[in-house]
């Protein structure tokens, strides 16, 4: 399905292309693409050539997975990019997208290359703007805190992360933990929690990793007690008033 697809398109500024630079921009986006899997619900997403054509380089890339997730993930990256090129940073992407398409525009504009990025609906151009913006995104400082989400992905390649997407925003926030904290984090997956260490922001106050030092897990919704349960516990909050008619009340006096 072609909505399925991000198309990458080159074109030299210049009559030659440099063998070097076109390697290094294939691998760039090599790197965009594998950023992608924090945005889909497998631990691993591959992609597959989907099209190649040659006078000037054009490469589509389909994702292997359902195509609902295929057309979220596509959408995502086209909103994203153009969301950069007009200066704003978009929360829906990871972060480590955003730097990946950082690095791709630094390539074009040292290599006077023209790179094109399309995704079902829309082309972006990198560019220096797309650099600008994306550099927002470096953390500037860190503090001790906590981030609540859902954890949804673990894994001990190379380092321990497990993801966690932020309650309010719905951001991917990788979470870096020591091995002592593994069976805590196998008991979160899928759940609700609550993840406290040093937290790295941005300039504009958007949290970028967490080094955790405590997870703990909370209370699913449905767990939760309902209002009727709540009114057992303290009979009189009513003050002897049905329940209906004492939400009632309170939404008249409000």
């Amino acid at each position: 399905m072609v909505g399925n697809r991000l198309a990458l398109d080159l074109e030299s500024e210049e009559q030659v292309m440099r063998l070097d630079a076109l390697v290094k921009v294939l691998k760039g986006f090599e790197c965009l693409l594998a950023t992608l899997r924090d945005l889909a619900p497998e631990r691993k997403l591959d992609w597959a050539v989907a099209k190649l054509r040659k006078a000037s380089i054009h490469l589509a890339a389909a994702p292997i997975t359902d195509p609902d997730t295929g057309a979220r993930i596509c959408r995502s990256v086209e909103e994203g990019l153009s969301a950069l090129e007009k200066g704003e940073l978009p929360s829906y992407l990871p972060a480590r997208t955003i730097l990946a398409a950082k690095g791709l525009a630094d390539l074009a504009e040292r290599a006077r290359l023209r790179m094109t990025i399309s995704g079902p609906q829309r082309s972006v151009q990198l560019t220096a703007q797309t650099s600008r913006a994306a550099g927002l995104l470096r953390a500037v400082w860190e503090d001790f805190g906590s981030v609540e989400g859902t954890l949804e992905m673990i894994t001990v390649h190379e380092k321990n992360q497990c993801n966690v997407y932020e309650a309010l925003t719905g951001d991917c926030i990788p979470c870096y933990f020591k091995p002592d904290l593994f069976e805590q984090v196998k008991a979160g997956l899928k759940r609700r929690v609550t993840v406290r260490g040093f937290v790295r922001y941005t300039a504009t106050g958007r949290v970028t990793q967490v080094s955790a030092e405590e997870i703990h897990l909370l209370r699913d919704d449905e767990d939760l007690p309902s209002i009727e349960q709540m009114a057992g516990v303290a009979p009189n909050i009513t003050n002897g008033l049905p329940l209906e008619d004492y939400l009632r009340r309170l939404k008249d006096e409000w």
